[in-house]
């Protein structure tokens, strides 16, 4: 008890001391002259007018410094970050190195550092193209099923319907339409109207001006039809004489749009009974339904028709 008393006296001399002697002792550490690799900011300077780069620059490369300790450290940080400076003016389209040099980097006001070379591997392949500008239509993209008995109405409407791109020639090049990002349409069951950006994710250096679109998706509730006598034909009936199917009609309700319920014809849908590669004899066959685009059958009676074959 006695020892452990003798060590808690006098304890906050004792802290005091020991802070004073770490004081020092770093003190004396980043006194001294380093060597250290730290990472280097790059900074492209400005391109001749109508050029653009086609690949991103690396953020950073590593160059090797000499300094004091406290320099070095403080060289790890943002605000003392040191950076390298590329000169781009001179340089044509297509792929130019660049060698990097030490005589390039520049180091914070307030720190002292030589460097001493730059680490990155090889020259640094810059490749720059012709700046262009086209106007492209936008093309909305539409993901997700409508709720049950809806259907989407007239085609989206993109506001604007044409945007701006500018970016290298050769990325621009043969493009006619830009994307959006998907739109979900999941349950939906009432006209939505949604500000979407536009999908730019395979593009590199490429912007769009405006970078979003207004998309306008009308959905509007289906109609349904009742088509009650609709003839069932058969398909190889001429190789089968004296076949009989029985009934020789169809009753389908269809479903669709209400602008073009009202154009629907019983001559534009077919109802079908396939007999090629049957053996003779009585069969039970479904009817093979088809009807226009952008209608859904839903219900056909009877679902099987009998067929005798001879």
């Amino acid at each position: 008890m006695i020892m452990f008393r003798r060590l808690f006296q006098n304890l906050d001399i004792k802290i005091v001391s020991v802070l004073i002697a770490l004081l020092l002792w770093a003190h004396v550490v980043t006194d001294k002259e380093y060597e250290s690799r730290v990472p280097v900011l790059l900074v492209p300077g400005s391109l001749r007018p109508g050029l653009v780069l086609v690949e991103n620059l690396p953020r950073e490369v590593p160059v090797r410094f000499q300094s004091k300790g406290r320099d070095l450290i403080r060289m790890h940080f943002q605000r003392y970050a040191p950076i390298l400076k590329l000169n781009l003016a001179s340089l044509p389209v297509g792929k130019n190195p660049v060698t990097l040099s030490v005589d390039e980097v520049e180091v914070p006001i307030g720190i002292i550092a030589k460097p001493l070379r730059v680490l990155h591997p090889g020259p640094l392949a810059i490749v720059l193209d012709t700046l262009w500008e086209r106007r492209l239509r936008v093309r909305p993209v539409l993901e997700g099923d409508l709720a049950d008995g809806y259907v989407q109405g007239d085609p989206p409407i993109s506001t604007p319907e044409w945007v701006t791109l500018k970016g290298p020639k050769q990325l621009l090049l043969g493009l006619e339409t830009v994307f959006t990002r998907p739109i979900n349409l999941e349950g939906q069951d009432r006209t939505l109207e949604v500000e979407v950006p536009l999908d730019l994710s395979g593009f590199k250096l490429v912007r769009a001006e405006p970078e979003t679109v207004t998309v306008a998706i009308p959905v509007e509730a289906m109609a349904e039809r009742t088509l009650d006598r609709i003839q069932v034909k058969l398909v190889d009936a001429k190789r089968r004489p004296g076949t009989t199917w029985e009934p020789q009609t169809i009753r389908l309700v269809v479903q669709g749009r209400t602008q073009e319920m009202s154009k629907l014809r019983e001559r534009a849908i077919s109802a079908a009974l396939d007999v090629s590669g049957l053996s003779s004899g009585t069969h039970e066959l479904p009817a093979r339904i088809e009807f226009p685009k952008g209608f859904v059958l839903k219900s056909a009676s009877p679902e099987h028709f009998k067929v005798v074959l001879r």
